[in-house]
């Protein structure tokens, strides 16, 4: 990252020049970033999930996770946040994540506020002196920005790595099962037949479905987050599962996060043994029918890789395609070589993974996935 030029303080909003290194900064201090110790209490109403304290309190307890909270000021008056956390590994190197273990941000501006067209500037300011002051290799801001793409050139290098599919709700169950396509109304046929559906009450994670998540993680190759998160999210009322039942014994689960309007689908998983029931379409169309319901304007498939099979099935449910941004700010002001978009570099590490036993996953991968903020 360029470190911020002398007599120009850092967090301050500026109008940038194309010329000189290409970030040819002039003063015009409108904005600026002011240490906070907690979020502040303001329109916790209007926060997004991974921006609420009790979200921020369970990766911290869980995950070791130490954030970083900074008010956005004009003047004397506040017009947002900004959240983050520090993250070093050997394979992303040192960088600063907003939001990790999320593909939503952490810059909140009020309701009713518009930091103006400097954000972009300012913020790019504040994290080349955070690049400075902490040796970072580069920032990385994930979700939607209140800026559009011109304000936003010269200051980051924005990628579209995932998309998720939002499937609206409020024509209400029978008009959102018509526009189930490809295979899903023949799976999930088949589905209604053999695979009940009941909620779990339970306070904690089960152990039996940790263990059908881990068994999923070893399949993609990913190391696991720590059952505690998950317990943590149930018991902070923000997460519920449904349990999928084939003959009565456990075949898979989805976990779900319910915040304003939305459902979001957090975890989907089974186990192979039942994959001729579609357990996982049951639990699917479960959810959808029980959002729906409550109300609920949104059913959010959450993220997943362009073109991959997983891709394709969540097409299939009707959803409008969402590009989901990462932003990228790099110490020398380009896109970090780190950024790998075919994942050629974890081809090695994701066979370690699917070889490791359970035990030995559910041992190291937690610590794994804490410091990558995946």
């Amino acid at each position: 990252m360029h470190a911020p030029r002398p007599g120009i303080q850092a967090g301050t909003s500026r109008r940038i020049d194309r010329g000189f290194s290409g970030f040819h900064m002039k003063a015009g201090a409108v904005l600026e970033f002011v240490r906070a110790e907690y979020p502040q209490p303001a329109s916790f109403g209007s926060r997004p999930y991974q921006l609420l304290p009790s979200w921020l309190a369970v990766c911290s307890r869980s995950l070791g996770v130490e954030f970083v909270h900074y008010r956005i000021r004009r003047g004397p008056e506040d017009v947002g946040e900004f959240t983050f956390a520090i993250f070093k590994s050997g394979v992303f190197g040192k960088r600063l994540i907003s939001m990790p273990f999320s593909d939503g941000g952490g810059l909140h501006l009020y309701p009713g506020q518009n930091a103006g067209p400097g954000l972009a500037a300012a913020l790019a300011g504040f994290l080349d002196a955070q690049a400075s002051a902490r040796g970072l290799d580069y920032a990385e801001l994930r979700g939607d920005v209140p800026w559009d793409a011109v304000a936003g050139e010269g200051c980051f290098e924005t990628r579209f790595p995932y998309v998720s599919f939002i499937l609206d709700l409020v024509p209400g169950y029978a008009a959102t099962r018509r526009r189930y396509g490809g295979n899903v109304i023949k799976n999930l046929r088949k589905a209604d037949k053999c695979v009940d559906v009941e909620p779990c009450e339970a306070g904690a994670m089960p152990a039996g479905l940790y263990r059908i998540y881990l068994a999923q993680m070893r399949q993609f190759g990913s190391p696991p987050l720590p059952a505690a998160y998950f317990s943590g999210l149930l018991g902070c009322g923000l997460a519920r599962i449904y349990v999928g039942r084939v003959r009565g014994r456990v075949a898979g689960f989805l976990m779900v996060l319910v915040r304003g309007s939305r459902m979001l689908a957090e975890i989907n998983a089974s186990l192979g043994e039942f994959d001729s029931c579609f357990p996982k379409v049951r639990l699917f169309d479960h959810a959808i029918r029980a959002a729906c319901q409550e109300g609920l304007a949104e059913f959010d498939f959450m993220r997943t890789r362009k073109n991959s099979g997983v891709y394709r099935h969540k097409k299939n449910w009707g959803g409008t395609e969402k590009p989901i941004a990462y932003h990228f700010r790099a110490r020398d002001g380009r896109m970090p070589g780190i950024i790998d978009p075919d994942q050629g570099r974890y081809f090695l590490p994701r066979l370690v993974f699917k070889a490791l036993p359970l035990r030995v996953s559910a041992y190291f991968g937690p610590g794994i996935r804490a410091r990558i903020g995946k």
